[in-house]
């Protein structure tokens, strides 16, 4: 990837928030390129974030990532490694989609970021080196629309958990207080464990694919049917984590003093856990980063 900008051509590009490399020098100069080459037909370049705040992106909004950018590898490697399911491999991800937030929902994240590591003196660092302060987490949901398959424009439908998740973040309102460790808000490192609870985000489209005859070197499409389903990678506040390797309901108020959140442990027991699950009981301590379109 060159090291000048993709629009003035002049100015060196700058690193984004997560560190990676973007393709312009500038706000002014993403947007200018954005305008240019955004449309609906798919031609969809990945965004500058040199201002860190997304101040002219009509946010929320989901924008779709080039394989070709740091941040696509980065969620690639995560997916990969993080895949456990016995016996399967990873799924193949379609698409990679930066999400952009709403301003005052970022803004609360980051506060609640800085108090948790001046109160623990953390020093938070990158997946997969990362001392478990600040992670990035796997979470899978409901959807009800196509977003990311047949649009990037979120639904207003109320039962559709994406696009809600997309333009609100979290909520423990809708948390699911039969959960083994009670009414929080739960990730894992493992989008295969994540897999288990987005089913119903699953659709299947009929794409048309182009096949060649081998002896005579012609050339005809056909519809083809494709199964896909989407999942969340999150930034996720762990602080002093809880550790439990046994079910214990917790809620917001009755988490062990001192402790941000609680992680359960995968045990070899009969009725442990098969994968890690990360819970946390605030709202602030978690927003979504990039939606996955993947294939099954």
């Amino acid at each position: 990837m060159s090291n000048f900008c993709q629009n003035c051509k002049k100015n060196e590009i700058d690193l984004d928030p997560e560190g990676y490399n973007s393709n312009h020098c500038s706000d002014f100069c993403r947007i200018n390129t954005f305008n240019q080459s955004f449309d609906d037909e798919g031609k969809i370049i990945s965004p500058c974030t040199q201002c860190k705040r997304f101040p002219h992106v009509q946010a929320p909004c989901i924008i779709q990532i080039a394989q070709s950018e740091d941040a696509y590898k980065s969620v690639s490697e995560q997916w990969n490694k993080g895949w456990k399911a016995s016996g399967l491999r990873p799924p193949k991800i379609i698409s990679v989609w930066k999400i952009f937030l709403d301003i005052n929902i970022l803004n609360r994240y980051k506060r609640y970021r800085d108090k948790v590591e001046e109160e623990g003196n953390f020093q938070g660092r990158k997946f997969p080196k990362g001392n478990g302060k600040r992670s990035r987490r796997f979470h899978g949901t409901s959807q009800i629309c196509l977003l990311g398959l047949s649009t990037k424009t979120l639904c207003t439908n109320p039962k559709c958990a994406t696009c809600g998740i997309i333009r609100t973040s979290y909520k423990l309102s809708l948390s699911d207080a039969r959960g083994f460790f009670g009414e929080g808000i739960y990730f894992s490192s493992s989008p295969s464990k994540s897999h288990v609870y987005n089913e119903d985000s699953q659709k299947t489209l009929k794409i048309l694919q182009d096949h060649r005859f081998s002896s005579k070197f012609q050339i005809y499409s056909k519809l083809k049917e494709t199964t896909y389903r989407t999942m969340f990678l999150n930034r996720v506040i762990v602080g002093n984590r809880f550790e439990q390797c046994v079910f214990q309901k917790f809620n917001p108020d009755t988490l062990p003093e001192g402790y941000h959140s609680v992680v359960g442990e995968p045990t070899k027991s009969e009725n442990g856990l098969e994968y890690d699950e990360l819970i946390v009981y605030k709202e602030d301590a978690c927003v979504p980063c990039y939606f996955i379109v993947y294939q099954v």
